[in-house]
């Protein structure tokens, strides 16, 4: 009897020894998926800034989690802005890069409002403060969340034209001019006489080229690394509206994401905006110069008062979209911000 039972032991150890070895072998063969980021910005030029802090996103976040996180970055080809917010929105895609905040709740579009902000320091304390934070939750409603520390900057937006110089209003009477397809835009060229004409970013080099718009309107790094100036000759400084972008991603991705890897994206995307605002509030200058150096023709606007006074009709669509008391008062706080 004492025999069998050490040899029931035996087979047991035997046996234990096996499963062991096997599990090892299957678990140290076992291969972790590694979590895969889908990152889509609208525009195309991989040089631009907002392009360069993308690939910069991915750089750092692949460093600091190997094996564990691959990022992929598609920069104009998944369609236009508005396409990838939607598919970012419907879980086709992880994060994007879109300035089409109006699409998801209209309120959002008081920071595009005409000569709302005075300058960069202005935009900095709303978009990193309260309002933009309570502006940035709209976006949750609609399955989207901001990542980073909030809109980033593109830049104050000027006009740029083929045949004319733009100095006064008149010079803006039927002016058939690309815009974003951004309502407060569009609204604000039809306050000053001209004709928007909406087209997708990416096409506007072409739109201009054949002559589907006369003019556009842009800030001047987009002008730039776009090479608007080699299908336009004038550029008249009105720094009539700034439209920021931001970062977005689904909203139910990114609450299946481990809180680690959530903390990195924050922290990552978050020196990447700041990378990418220092970059424009600091070249501002330095692209008139460069823009000069290409033959583009640059002017100031005249009579800038009066451009604001009539700019001022943009606002009244807009508070009938959000409705007058809400609206008023976002426009208020944002022009209390010292």
């Amino acid at each position: 009897m004492k025999r069998f039972l050490e040899a029931i032991v035996c087979v047991g150890m035997v046996v234990s020894v096996i499963c062991m070895i096997f599990l090892g072998s299957a678990s140290a063969g076992s291969v972790v998926e590694p979590i895969t980021i889908t990152y889509a910005g609208g525009g195309t030029n991989p040089e631009a800034d907002s392009s360069k802090g993308m690939f910069m996103f991915k750089e750092m976040m692949e460093e600091k989690f190997p094996e564990r996180v691959k990022v992929e970055i598609f920069i104009g080809t998944l369609g236009s802005e508005r396409e990838i917010q939607e598919s970012t929105r419907l879980g086709q895609l992880n994060m994007c890069r879109s300035g089409m905040w109006g699409l998801i709740d209209p309120k959002i579009d008081v920071v595009s409002l005409p000569f709302l902000f005075r300058d960069f320091e202005h935009v900095n304390k709303v978009l990193w403060g309260p309002i933009g934070q309570e502006l940035y939750q709209l976006a949750e409603k609609v399955g989207l969340i901001s990542v980073g520390k909030g809109g980033t900057h593109s830049g104050f937006r000027h006009i740029t034209t083929n045949d004319k110089p733009i100095f006064y209003l008149s010079d803006m009477r039927n002016l058939k001019i690309r815009t974003p397809e951004i309502k407060v835009i569009m609204d604000t060229m039809i306050a000053l006489g001209a004709k928007p004409t909406p087209i997708p970013f990416g096409e506007v080099y072409s739109a201009l080229q054949q002559g589907v718009a006369d003019a556009e309107e842009n800030p001047l790094n987009n002008i730039l690394t776009m090479k608007f100036y080699e299908v336009q000759k004038h550029l008249a400084l009105i720094g009539y509206i700034y439209n920021p972008t931001l970062v977005w991603a689904n909203l139910d991705w990114w609450n299946s994401l481990p809180p680690e890897i959530q903390q990195g994206i924050t922290e990552i995307e978050t020196k990447c905006q700041l990378w990418v605002d220092n970059r424009v509030e600091t070249n501002e200058t330095e692209n008139i110069y460069k823009l000069l150096d290409e033959g583009m023709m640059i002017n100031k606007i005249k009579d800038r008062s009066a451009w604001e006074k009539l700019a001022a009709a943009a606002y009244e669509p807009w508070l009938d979209r959000v409705g007058r008391e809400e609206g008023e008062r976002l426009i208020e706080a944002i022009r209390a911000v010292k």
